[in-house]
């Protein structure tokens, strides 16, 4: 069997492209309103991880493995841990401002002169917790490689 070689260990491969394929429509959303409903926290948050992830998966592909690794140093190091709980943060405040904001905006309280309307609050109050929530499962998981990994499984840059 042939099986296809990934150039993260698999679970943070997953959880990376999840990450990313999530941050895109908040980001695009956020941009409909010009981040006034999270008050710029979920456009921030989205902006730093479609960076954080792009980067991480240029840095992976750049080693070129030849079979799916058990261990990636650069995930494993403690800025990327710091990085991704600080983008987790980002999104769990900027879900709890969306929530405000919507909550203000369905009385009728607040009005803004873009294209922002209840979709669009509702569309990142949704995917707000669901990037967090793999920020942080991708967190964890980099902790975890970092505390019981092993550096020498993975190929040379």
């Amino acid at each position: 069997m042939n099986e296809r070689v990934h150039p993260l260990p698999q679970p943070l491969w997953n959880i990376t492209l999840a990450s990313l394929g999530v941050s895109v429509p908040i980001l695009v959303l956020s941009f409909i309103d010009l981040g006034t409903v999270s008050f710029f926290l979920n456009l921030t948050a989205s902006a730093l991880t479609i960076l954080h992830d792009a980067t991480l998966i240029r840095m992976a592909r750049r080693a070129a493995p030849t079979i799916t690794p058990d261990y990636f140093d650069p995930a494993a190091s403690g800025f990327n841990i710091c990085m991704l709980l600080a983008c987790a943060g980002m999104y769990a405040i900027g879900f709890g401002m969306t929530v405000f904001t919507a909550f203000f905006a369905e009385r009728g309280d607040i009005s803004w002169s873009t294209g922002t309307g209840m979709g669009t609050i509702v569309a990142q109050a949704v995917l707000a917790p669901v990037a967090a929530a793999l920020l942080l499962l991708a967190a964890v998981y980099s902790f975890r490689m970092r505390r019981f990994g092993s550096p020498h499984t993975y190929g040379q840059f």
